[in-house]
């Protein structure tokens, strides 16, 4: 990656929040089961602490609107009757940059680091 690619993929990273950053690698651990709900739920199990429904589907809003994340519609795989489709997010080629500056950086906490195994 060349020099100025790297310190704009830095900056973009420290803009950050501490949820932020969370949220964009359980995206990136959760592969095809990146919705709102499970992401809720597995944040909820491994950060030790309450996260809501509406925290979490703000800022997968606002990482998608900073160009970090991709959603696609799909169905369940079985669906149930009168079952919506899902909201699936994805990193993007910046997302994915972004993830991995992350995971080499030492401020996220060890509850989070143990589950982020890279999904690439």
């Amino acid at each position: 990656m060349n020099q100025m690619l790297s310190f704009a993929i830095a900056a973009l990273a420290s803009r950050l929040g501490r949820f932020e950053k969370q949220v964009l690698l359980f995206v990136d651990s959760a592969g095809a089961d990146a919705y709102c709900a499970e992401l809720t739920r597995l944040m909820t199990d491994h950060l030790d602490r309450e996260v809501s429904m509406g925290q979490t589907s703000r800022t997968l809003s606002a990482l998608k609107a900073m160009g970090l994340l991709s959603v696609e519609q799909v169905m369940p795989k079985t669906p149930q009757k009168n079952q919506r489709s899902r909201l699936v997010y994805s990193l993007t080629e910046d997302g994915r940059r972004v993830a991995d500056a992350l995971q080499a950086t030492t401020d996220m906490p060890n509850s989070a680091r143990r589950l982020m195994a890279p999904a690439h």
